[in-house]
C-alpha cells in the first residue's frame, strides 16, 4: 500500500489480519492516524510509516507487537511524542525516527530500554548509554567540529566504533 498520497484513512480491517508480518505503509502522507486495530497483528515484524507528513501520533496500544523488529518513521513530520508503550518493545533492533523534527526530546528517553536496538537513525536522540547499538547515523551536521566521548557514553558505550 506504500505511495498512496490521496489515503486519508487506513481500514480498520487491518487488524484483521492476524498473521501479518511485514506491511510497509510508506508514503500515505494523508493519514492523520493509525488505527488502533493495527495494534493486533501480534505477528508483525516490519511496519513501514516513513513519509506520513500529517500523522500525529501512534496508537497507545502499539506496545503490545511485542515481535516488531523494524519500525521505520522517517519523515512523519507532525509527530511531536512517542508512546510510551513503544518503549517497551524488547524485540525492536531498527528504529527510524530521522526527519522526525517536532518529536519532543523528552519522550525519547526511553530508547535506552530498547534492549535489542541495533540501528538507529535520528537526528534528534539525545544519546547516552545505548550499550547494544551497533549502527549510529549522523547527517547534515555542517557546524560541528568535534564529537567528545562523552556524546557517546563514555568508554566502551558502542561494541563498534563509529564512522562520520
Amino acid at each position: 500500500m506504500s505511495g498512496c498520497s490521496g489515503l486519508r484513512q487506513l481500514p480498520d480491517s487491518l487488524g484483521y489480519l492476524k498473521h501479518l508480518q511485514h506491511l510497509k505503509l510508506s508514503g500515505c502522507s494523508s493519514v492523520k492516524a493509525v488505527p488502533r486495530s493495527l495494534c493486533s497483528p501480534t505477528q508483525l515484524q516490519y511496519l513501514n510509516l516513513s513519509s506520513f507528513a500529517c500523522l500525529e501520533g501512534l496508537p497507545e496500544g502499539i506496545g503490545s507487537l511485542v515481535d516488531l523488529r523494524h519500525l521505520y518513521m522517517s519523515g512523519c513530520e507532525q509527530i511531536r511524542e512517542l508512546q510510551e508503550s513503544l518503549m517497551k518493545i524488547q524485540s525492536l533492533s531498527h528504529l527510524n525516527l530521522s526527519c522526525c523534527r517536532r518529536i519532543r526530546r523528552g519522550s525519547l528517553a526511553g530508547v535506552r530500554g530498547l534492549t535489542a536496538l541495533q540501528h538507529l537513525d535520528s537526528n534528534l536522540l539525545p544519546l547516552g548509554q545505548l550499550p547494544h547499538l551497533d549502527k549510529l547515523s549522523l547527517w547534515k551536521l555542517p557546524a560541528i567540529k568535534r564529537i567528545d566521548r562523552e556524546f557517546c557514553g563514555g568508554n566502551g558505550a558502542f561494541r563498534r566504533s563509529l564512522s562520520f
